[in-house]
């Protein structure tokens, strides 16, 4: 709702008003919840929310390398660096942005407050970019521990599943403390192509990454359909 709040407040004064979030970042209660799995997994949801609004210019992360900080998209330890998660789920991001945001609705059949953007308990949501003509990228983030999502997507046109990646890791509070416990963060690729792609479930804790192709051309920036 603040956001909503924000926009109108800008917009009365000028419509060009662009926003720019500096060093965003999940709060939390010790030291390990800023770096975390769950932080990562806040991160993808707080960019979701970001890329869907018009005033938001840029969201840049805390900081590069936290070192003995709390933030950061690396760490340093034993003199070695590696990705926290944050860092890890930054990599797969970027491989799935797009060249324009596309407009999505996400509803429930319970009307869940996990999906509700309005709601303080959202936990569950979703970003799609297009890449030139016919290509479709569609960014759920899970932030649960216990519950998976079953969907039913309801397109305007035909796809073909190329891709899922999924983010994921052992459990909420996973992060590597050390080189050698580096997979409690895991990134899963599957490249099983389904035509005519109406559905799947995402499972708990995690961000799943879809790669689709349109039997049809996608609207440029600007343009409806």
């Amino acid at each position: 709702v603040y956001r909503e709040i924000l926009y109108e407040d800008l917009m009365s004064v000028s419509p060009h008003f662009k926003i720019s979030i500096t060093e965003h970042a999940k709060w939390g209660t010790g030291e390990s919840s800023m770096y975390e799995l769950q932080s990562a997994l806040a991160t993808g949801m707080f960019l979701a929310r970001m890329y869907r609004r018009p005033e938001v210019e840029s969201a840049t992360y805390h900081c590069a390398c936290m070192g003995d900080g709390w933030w950061g998209l690396y760490q340093t330890n034993m003199k070695q660096y590696w990705p926290t998660p944050i860092g890890t789920m930054y990599g797969v991001y970027q491989e799935h942005v797009g060249d324009r945001v596309v407009w999505t609705k996400m509803t429930s059949e319970t009307n869940s407050d996990y999906v509700n953007p309005q709601s303080g308990g959202e936990r569950f949501n979703l970003v799609a970019f297009a890449r030139g003509k016919r290509e479709l990228e569609l960014i759920f983030t899970n932030y649960t521990e216990h519950v998976e999502f079953p969907l039913n997507i309801k397109f305007k046109n035909n796809y073909t599943l190329e891709s899922s990646t999924v983010f994921t890791g052992c459990n909420f509070t996973s992060a590597p403390m050390y080189p050698d416990t580096l997979d409690c963060i895991q990134t899963n690729v599957d490249k099983t192509k389904v035509k005519n792609f109406s559905s799947i479930t995402v499972p708990p804790k995690c961000m799943m990454f879809l790669r689709l192709t349109s039997d049809k051309d996608l609207p440029q920036l600007g343009a409806k359909g």
